[in-house]
């Protein structure tokens, strides 16, 4: 099965609100360029993340993946603080390129909802994910245009999965 049959209807998609954009380093030694992403919230406030470039040109999927869903992903891990392999964040996606679980795992680690684990090529949850969430839905509610991290210039990727409608900021990028 492919990205593309994988993903949800893109009349089934809500449409999102994209209120912050970040631009961060990837988790691989081997890996180079920067990857950016964007946290949206949809129609009924719920919060998302998707990756929007990818410096590298990695496949990527544009997929936005609902918060809640990578929560679930980690329920029984979120106390118990065991480390655990990247491909648990695969389960957060209807895709399932390769390369979203790292991505994933470096937008979280980025956010202060990861870090590493033993071996350091594996994460732990960290941080205060419903404070980290609670701020989110402030900054979204604030009504302030999408907040940018200094984004590079000439970010390419090869984007996988079905483009569906442009996000409302009207800048193209899918939002499956």
């Amino acid at each position: 099965m492919s990205d593309q049959d994988a993903a949800p209807a893109a009349d089934s998609l809500p449409s999102m609100t994209p209120f912050r954009e970040a631009s961060i380093p990837k988790l691989s030694e081997r890996a180079s360029g920067l990857l950016t992403y964007r946290v949206a919230v949809d129609g009924e406030g719920a919060l998302h993340l998707s990756v929007v470039a990818n410096q590298g040109g990695a496949y990527f999927s544009t997929e936005w993946v609902p918060f809640q869903r990578v929560r679930e992903c980690l329920g029984d891990l979120m106390a118990s603080g065991a480390s655990f392999p990247t491909a648990r964040l695969l389960d957060a996606y209807h895709g399932r390129s390769v390369n979203n679980g790292g991505f994933l795992a470096a937008i979280l680690r980025h956010e202060g909802l990861l870090q590493a684990g033993d071996p350091p090529t594996r994460h732990r949850v960290t941080g205060d994910w419903d404070a980290w969430e609670t701020a989110q839905h402030e900054l979204a509610a604030s009504g302030v245009p999408l907040v940018s991290a200094s984004s590079p210039s000439g970010i390419k990727g090869r984007r996988r999965g079905r483009r569906s409608r442009a996000t409302p900021s009207g800048d193209g990028h899918a939002n499956t």
